[in-house]
Formats: C-alpha cells, structure tokens, sequence
C-alpha cells in the first residue's frame, strides 16, 4: 500500500516538474513582451526617480546621439595573401574593405575615413 502510494507521488513528480519548465518559459516569455509595453516602463519611473544613485540619470538624461549608429551599424572583409618563409617570419600583403550602413555610413563620411585600405604586415 505505501509503495503504491510512493510510485503514483513519482509520477506525479515527473508531471510537477513538467508543469514547472512550462511555467518558467511562460513567465519569461511573459516579462519579455512586457519590454515593449509602456506601462511596465512607467512602473518603474518612482523607484528611478526615488533612487539615490539612478535619481541623477532620470533628471539628467543622456544625450541621444551616442546611440545612433549602434547595432548591425558595419561589414569587415579582407583578403590577405602571405609567404612563410620560415616558422617566425611570414610577410603578408592584404586588402581590407570596410563597409558601413544608415547613420554609420554617414558619420564615416564625414570624417572621412577610408572604406578599403591596403594592409601589410608580417606574422610571427
């Protein structure tokens, strides 16, 4: 009779823990779409402000233009073509591109840094 009980409390275990995965990724998924809703950012606005240390950043906001540019903001390739002459000296010779896109590509213009370049150098 208590062995009984004792298997069916093992199966149940396994369904539990089944029960608890599904609702964690519930949860998860849950708090990440809630990254998008203004309403989760207006509840944290008291504790930002209240705060000590982060009071200074809600009244004193950074400046936007740092971020512009960021993300998937630039491409490098090159091609690189060497001769080992021995196992500490290997002279190379390349040609690198580097290729921007949106606002990056135009911060890059105006201060005039050059997409593709030559490159040379020796591996040791």
């Amino acid at each position: 009779m208590v062995r009984r009980i004792y298997e069916q409390a093992a199966k149940l275990d396994r369904v539990g823990m089944g029960l608890l995965r599904l609702g964690l990724i519930i949860v998860l998924c849950w708090i990440g779409a809630l990254k998008f809703a203004d309403y989760e950012a207006d509840g944290i606005v008291p504790l930002v402000a209240n705060s000590p240390l982060m009071s200074f950043f809600y009244h004193y906001p950074a400046d936007p233009a740092p971020g512009i540019g960021t993300g998937l903001s630039d491409l490098d390739s090159g091609l690189r073509l060497g001769y080992q002459f021995s196992r500490k000296f290997a002279p190379y010779i390349g040609y690198t591109y580097s290729g921007a896109f949106g606002q990056t590509a135009t911060f890059n213009r105006q201060a005039g840094l050059p997409t593709p370049r030559f490159v040379f150098g020796i591996w040791v």
